[in-house]
């Protein structure tokens, strides 16, 4: 699963930096997770949060 890492990580010799994507699986993500140091990015198009009502108004009349 991709995270968002939330400050400068150092994991498995690998440096990440504020803002960056990156792949953590198991236990090492649910670490971090728990440190607080990176949030879940959900996949794009994967959450619903409902329809969207919009309105068009005419221009000049």
């Amino acid at each position: 699963m991709q995270y968002r890492c939330l400050g400068n990580i150092h994991a498995d010799g690998v440096r990440y930096k504020y803002g960056q994507l990156a792949e953590f699986s198991g236990q090492q993500a649910n670490e971090l997770l728990a440190g607080g140091v990176i949030e879940p990015m959900p996949k794009p198009f994967s959450r619903r949060d409902g329809a969207v009502k919009a309105t068009l108004q005419r221009e000049g009349r």
